[in-house]
């Protein structure tokens, strides 16, 4: 049996967690070796890549039944990359922040000019998704603006509007400053934006810790990574019916940052970073008072002054406009 292929058979019948239990090998395919295409010598048939992260590897062959000649059956394996090990090699993930996402990119580049630190953001984990996926200082910045500022009759932007964070959640664990200082200075900055400006900014950071550095890989690559996980470290996959899935973690070499190389707008940067342009900031009742998308500590205010307590109830000529 190839080298491969017999590996593949002795994880699936060894590894702990029941999955000996849980893999059926092909009917007349015993362990052992013979002739390649006998019934004891499975012939593979195709490796493929698959996934949106090009995070699982898929093997198949085709399994004489009995005698060779005779009919067959097609085996598939999965084999799911879950993590990555970052290694030593410092390797950075540009982006280009493209100017159909105005108020995300003035967000995110006034964030940056006043936080130095977080033009490059150093990944906290090896996963597509971030694993702590906690929100408290969204859901800070929406109870501190009362629900009286956010009808969508008193803006301009008709649909949903978006709390978007800076650095994004995604580039920060639960034990970074800025996530322990959520809702206060030292925490992320939020503005209050028109929603395709919010998620489709945040496309360009998505899996940036993850798929970049396996995207590149051959199956014959995938499989020699995936092959120098210990048994210790490989579990049951979620499977679809007939296939049968390992999960683990893999080794690279690099240790990743993000960051935004080029934003479109830089060389024609509107007033307040876009803040007077925020369709999301209802400016009939809050009128001069941009900084309602923002908190009431902002930097900005810093120069600006507060016009209105955002954090009661809209009431015209006391406490708005």
């Amino acid at each position: 049996m190839p080298d491969e292929i017999k590996r593949a058979f002795n994880i699936l019948s060894s590894i702990a967690d029941g999955v000996s239990s849980y893999y059926k090998q092909p009917k007349n395919i015993p362990k052992g070796s013979g002739r390649k295409g006998d019934a004891v010598n499975p012939t593979a048939k195709s490796s493929v890549i698959l996934g949106a992260a090009k995070n699982k590897l898929r093997r198949q062959w085709c399994a004489p039944v009995g005698v060779v000649g005779g009919p067959s059956t097609t085996t598939k394996n999965d084999y799911i990359i879950t993590t990555l090990a970052f290694g030593a090699k410092p390797t950075v993930v540009e982006a280009v922040f493209k100017k159909k996402h105005s108020q995300a990119w003035f967000h995110y580049s006034s964030a940056i000019a006043n936080n130095p630190q977080w033009d490059s953001l150093k990944c906290p984990h090896g996963k597509a998704k971030n694993p702590d996926e906690n929100r408290r200082a969204v859901e800070k910045w929406k109870s501190a603006h009362h629900g009286s500022w956010k009808n969508k009759t008193d803006r301009a932007w008709k649909q949903t509007c978006d709390v978007d964070e800076f650095p994004p959640r995604y580039l920060l664990s639960d034990t970074s400053p800025e996530i322990v200082n959520g809702g206060k200075k030292g925490g992320q900055l939020m503005r209050y934006i028109p929603w395709p400006d919010n998620q489709g900014a945040g496309q360009m950071w998505k899996s940036a810790c993850f798929k970049p550095h396996i995207a590149g890989w051959t199956p014959a690559e995938f499989w020699k990574r995936f092959s120098a996980i210990p048994l210790s470290g490989l579990s049951k996959a979620p499977s679809k019916t007939g296939i049968t899935g390992l999960q683990g973690k893999v080794s690279v070499d690099v240790v990743p940052s993000f960051r935004i190389s080029k934003f479109e707008h830089a060389a024609n940067p509107p007033r307040d970073a876009g803040l007077w342009e925020n369709t999301c900031w209802p400016k009939g009742i809050a009128a001069g008072d941009p900084g309602f998308a923002l908190w009431d500590w902002d930097p900005w205010y810093q120069t600006n002054r507060h016009k209105y307590d955002f954090s009661k109830k809209y009431e015209k000529g006391v406490n708005g406009a």
